[in-house]
């Protein structure tokens, strides 16, 4: 059976044809389903902003590093499974795709339990080594218990979804998205507004919308057809399977864990004010800042299936003409993006931090900075999500621990807790952010390097397999 009459109808031939028009439609559900979940996120920080006030927007906002850091590493699998699916499927392999989802679906459900273990038991010890202000730390720690138990829904689901998104299905996760965010939006209002809650009740609410989405890629994939089916007869983590979702994975999760440890630093370095007025402005930042972030990820979501399903069919010439589309395309986001933030920023922090001139002062000292720069943050995620998606996944942690991570643990040890003594916090907190322009340079001018040299190597070892860009 050929390729296309195996491949679902929502579908992406992402190997033949012109590339940008297929990257187009690849990236604007990605594009939706990223905005949306950050507007959903950004609801649980409205919401208690708005009822239950600044200590409890800090405590929010304060577990976002934490969060990440925790999860990103079995995130990272999630790529793995990306990966391997779309590899798989670019070299006409789609038989052994159930395996992978089988595989991943039992990784997911194992990988969330021990993560809520370790979140649930261990979040108020967690939270005072990152130096939460005392005045945070209650309600950052009820939240952060609550928000882990959903962990096992929040894997299956980007598990899953990846399955989808190697197959170039993008729409049907945001539909799921949809969904689930109108869930957590709702419950969010009825929890805090209704019934009083504060942090306990939008992060009951996030628990709830991570089992509505992960319920409906369960159930999607059991209607599937074809190679996608997800089906429970042989339903076992597969030897071959999981060695290849590790070994793409595993370095996967550790850079993103290492980007998650220097933010966590970052934020320790913030919570060392011990100021809840402060804390709470940068947390609205970070959450503004997020929806930057996210648009330009749809980028790099799209460049990690392109890149896997060519690395399958060994046609180099179009993973190199989707990492400049890519860049073009990421500036295009963010000039966007960044341009209108900028402008309404007074009115868009005023929905996070009503009546906190003081707290709204900080947010924006932050975002003023960093978006100016952000396209590079953007240009070194698709350079990573490209080589990854090569196949290249140890290089990209290797390089995000020299680029980004080791230069940003040195900038706050001595640069910027030396200032303190020095400037005033408004200042220093300048100092702190200059270290994010500052490491993604030197990240994407590593990256690319390494990009060049693979690039090279490939046709040397496959003269046969195509470099043309045309194709």
């Amino acid at each position: 059976m050929s390729q296309k009459s195996l491949a679902g109808k929502h579908s992406i031939d992402m190997c033949n044809g012109a590339i940008l028009p297929k990257l187009v439609k690849f990236i604007i559900p990605v594009f939706f389903m990223n905005i949306l979940q950050l507007f959903y996120n950004a609801a649980d920080i409205v919401v208690v902003g708005q009822f239950a006030g600044k200590e409890a927007v800090g405590a929010v906002g304060a577990t976002g590093a934490l969060i990440n850091l925790i999860v990103n590493l079995f995130i990272g699998l999630g790529v793995g499974v990306n990966v391997v699916a779309g590899q798989y499927i670019g070299a006409g392999r789609q038989k052994e795709v159930p395996d992978v989802i089988k595989t991943a679906t039992i990784i997911a459900v194992l990988g969330g339990i021990g993560i809520f273990i370790i979140g649930f038991f261990f979040s108020e010890d967690l939270l005072k080594l990152m130096l939460t202000p005392d005045d945070v730390l209650p309600l950052a720690t009820k939240y952060l218990s609550i928000y882990f138990i959903g962990a096992p829904a929040a894997l299956t689901y980007n598990f899953l979804s990846a399955i989808l998104r190697a197959d170039g299905d993008t729409k049907r996760p945001l539909v799921f998205l949809v969904i689930s965010g109108f869930a957590n939006v709702v419950l969010n209002l009825f929890f805090v507004a209704v019934l009083g809650m504060d942090v306990d009740g939008v992060a009951w609410a996030t628990v709830a919308s991570q089992y509505v989405s992960a319920a409906l890629v369960i159930v999607t994939l059991m209607k599937e057809k074809g190679y996608l089916k997800l089906e429970f007869n042989n339903f076992k983590i597969y030897p071959e399977k999981i060695k290849s979702i590790l070994s793409i994975g595993i370095p996967s999760g550790v850079y993103g864990s290492l980007f998650s440890i220097a933010n966590v630093l970052i934020q320790s370095a913030v919570n060392s004010f011990d100021s809840a007025v402060i804390v709470s402005g940068v947390a609205a930042a970070s959450n503004l800042e997020g929806f930057v972030w996210m648009g330009m990820n749809s980028v790099s979501v799209a460049a990690t299936s392109f890149a896997s399903q060519n690395m399958g069919a060994m046609k180099f010439g179009r993973i190199r003409k989707t990492l400049w589309l890519s860049y073009g395309t990421v500036i295009v986001i963010w000039a966007v993006l960044s341009g209108g933030m900028l402008l309404t920023r007074e009115l868009l922090f005023s929905f996070y931090l009503p009546g906190e001139p003081e707290a709204v002062a900080y947010g924006i000292s932050r975002i003023v900075l960093l978006l100016s720069t952000y396209f590079l943050g953007g240009m070194m995620d698709v350079t990573t999500s490209l080589l990854r998606g090569m196949g290249y996944s140890s290089l990209t942690t290797i390089i995000s621990l020299i680029g980004s991570c080791g230069l940003r643990a040195l900038w706050i040890f001595f640069i910027f807790y030396p200032s303190k003594a020095i400037y005033s916090i408004s200042e220093s907190i300048q100092i702190l952010y200059a270290i994010f322009p500052i490491s993604w340079s030197a990240t994407i001018i590593g990256l690319l390097t390494c990009y060049f040299i693979v690039m090279r190597k490939l046709k040397k070892q496959h003269p046969e397999a195509n470099m043309s860009l045309s194709q």
